[in-house]
Parts: structure tokens; sequence; C-alpha cells
């Protein structure tokens, strides 16, 4: 397998033709919850929690919002388990007919609720779900739980980690909410201790896993029933940060070290590197596996130790290379971290989106304000 060494500099790239505007977020509090989001047919759809002055959440605010007319068209407020403090949630997807919108907070009080995308009514929900092991002893992190929205049939897909049992993978039909298929993947797929050591693509059925889980490990591609594919590569004497998986045989995986890293796009038996004067990270949840999306850190040695991050941008990344299409600064990385009574901590990134509709492509992003900030760069293609 090939590997052709590309390096970018981070001064070299331009910001050719790009806009921005924001998008108003009424009632939120992004100390207390982050909102979600998902786009399609050039409409953006927003959900988040909103909060009293006790610091109890009630409602979630659901808004649809035109992105080529700058507009909002609907807004909802929907009821949801009352919780104190704050809330990491888990997913907003939209379905792939565009119908239904479907938003997940996996621990307890557990919540899948599924949402009209044509006016924002709830269509039904459940608070009961049976495929979350809820143990109090347990020290279980919302790591544990992906919720990765619909596959290619319709379904609801959500992978749970289980220390020393595997991966679950859970398929739950959206018309009864019920699970029609769960499949133990323990001694098929090698568990890791880490989410950022696992990627799933239910829309192909593949699941990616590192070889090792440290120092130079490369990525191995298998079916959902645990049989290799053949897939795979290795990677380089650094830290994994990583993956996107974007199909059969796709993956784009992330290295780094203090004031360096690699980009790994690799594509049906072939691998193409991307060197970067920066550590990166995936971040970002992208409608097109043509793009993606990169946090990139730069950190100087202090004391013999790596000090903390000084330096980070945003990268939006075109998997095909790869290469840096496009980079801001102003986009940073937001976070939500919740405790519940027995010390379990739950943790959520305000990951933005990215969205292309035809010419554009859209980068939604939050922030620590009640607002998002909607980036419009122009697409070469």
């Amino acid at each position: 397998m090939k590997r052709l060494p590309v390096l970018i500099l981070i001064a070299s790239s331009v910001c050719w033709g790009q806009s921005e505007f924001k998008v108003p977020l009424v009632y939120a509090n992004p100390a207390r919850a982050l909102p979600l989001m998902a786009a399609g047919d050039g409409v953006l759809y927003v959900a988040y929690r909103s909060w009293t002055w006790a610091r109890s959440s009630s409602r979630l605010e659901v808004l649809a919002y035109d992105l080529n007319g700058q507009k909002e068209l609907r807004h909802a407020t929907l009821p949801v388990p009352e919780v104190y403090g704050t809330r990491a949630a888990d997913g907003l997807y939209l379905s792939p007919d565009g119908r239904m919108l479907a938003y997940a907070e996996l621990h307890d009080p557990c919540l899948l609720l599924l949402i009209s995308a044509r006016d924002l009514n709830e269509l039904r929900r459940s608070t009961s779900l049976s495929f979350v092991e809820n143990d109090p002893t347990s020290s279980r992190r919302q790591d544990d739980e992906l919720f990765t929205g619909f596959d290619s049939r319709g379904l609801l897909s959500i992978a749970l980690e289980r220390p020393s049992k595997g991966v679950r993978l859970v398929r739950v039909d959206p018309a009864q909410l019920k699970v029609i298929s769960s499949r133990l993947t323990a001694q098929d797929i090698p568990w890791q201790d880490a989410s950022d050591h696992l990627a799933w693509f239910p829309a192909a059925r593949r699941v990616w896993t590192t070889t090792d889980g440290g120092a130079g490990s490369g990525w191995i591609e298998f079916t959902e029933d645990g049989k290799l594919t053949g897939a795979g590569f290795s990677g380089p004497q650094d830290d994994t940060n990583g993956a996107d998986a974007l199909g059969e045989g796709k993956l784009l995986a992330f290295y780094g070290g203090s004031d360096h890293g690699t980009v790994i796009s690799y594509h049906d038996g072939r691998s193409d590197t991307l060197n970067l004067p920066c550590a990166p990270s995936p971040f970002g949840i992208s409608n097109d596996p043509g793009y993606a999306g990169a946090l990139c850190f730069v950190s100087r040695p202090t004391n013999q130790e790596l000090g903390k991050p000084t330096a980070a941008e945003f990268m939006l990344l075109k998997t095909k290379g790869p290469s840096v299409m496009w980079r801001e600064k102003n986009i940073s990385l937001i976070d939500t971290l919740e405790t519940d009574e027995h010390d379990r901590e739950f943790y959520q990134k305000g990951h933005p989106l990215i969205y292309r509709a035809g010419k554009k492509v859209y980068v939604v992003a939050p922030s620590s304000k009640p607002e998002l900030t909607t980036y419009e760069v122009p697409s070469p293609d």
C-alpha cells in the first residue's frame, strides 16, 4: 500500500470567498447544555434544552432555519424529562427521507425522541431504553454509548461499549421504537478502551478498530458480524486521535504529537498522507463523506513536560487527497461535562455541523453565546 506524503503549512492556505452569519438560539444556555444540529434540503435543524433560574430543565427547544434565506422557519418547545445542573446529549439526526428527526439522551433519565421535520411536532418517544445498561455501581462514561442516527434502511443505530464484554451494535425500528437487532461483537471485534479507537459506519455495516490502541496504531476493518474485510493500514509513530469512517473500505484517521500531526485517508487499499505542523483530532459531523472537520492543536514543552495546547485551529478537510480546504481560528472546542449522583461522568463535545448544499459547504459551530456561527465556504468542485 503506497502512501503519498503531502506537507501543508498552516500559513499557506487561504480563506477565499468565505462569509458568515449568526443563528440566534432563544432560551439557550451553552454553559448548561450544548445545541445539536442536523441539516437537509437547505434547512438547518437545531435542538437544545432551555433552563430555569433554578438550573432545572424540562423543555427541549427545536427550530428549523433556512440557511439560504438566513431566517427562522419554525420553532417548537417539547416537554422532556426534567434534569438539574448540566446535561450532555448524544445526537440529533435527520432520516434519509428528510421527514424525521431523532434526538437522543442515552443516560438516566433516558430519552429517544422522534420529531416531524415538517412541523417539528413530536411523533413518538421512549424513556425506557432496555438496551442501555444502567448499573449504578459501574463507572461507565457517556463515551461508552455512540448514537449514529439512521442507517441506510432508516433504522436507528446505537453502539454500546462494555469493558471485557465487547461492542454491542443495536438497531431500533423508529416506527415502534423497539430493538429489532442486537449483536455482541466481543469474540469477533477487539474491544478498545476508548471511543477514539473505534469507528462505526452503519450504512455500510462496517466497524473499524485500532490494531493495538497505542502509538503507531493502524486501523483494520470488520463487517458487523466480525469478519475481517482485508482493509487496513499501519499508522505513524504517534498516538492515534480517532478516525471518521467514510464508507465501505474508507477511513480518515488522525494522529498527533506535540507540534506535528498526520491525517491518513484510506480508500479501497490505498492510503494517502497529509502532514501538519499541529496535532489534529476529528471535530465535526458531516453529511458528505468528501468533507470532514479537524481541530488541530499545537503545544510546547514546559519543564520537560508537554504543556497545555497554546493554539488551536479548525480545519475543513477534503477527504480525497487529503487536503485542507479552509481553516478558522474562531471555531474552538466547547464542551459540557455532566456528573450524576453516582459520580459517573457524561461528556459532550460541541461538534460543528459540516453540511454540503450545492456549491457551498456550511460549517455551523456552537459557541459560549446563545447563538450559532454559520460559515459559508464555496466548494471548488
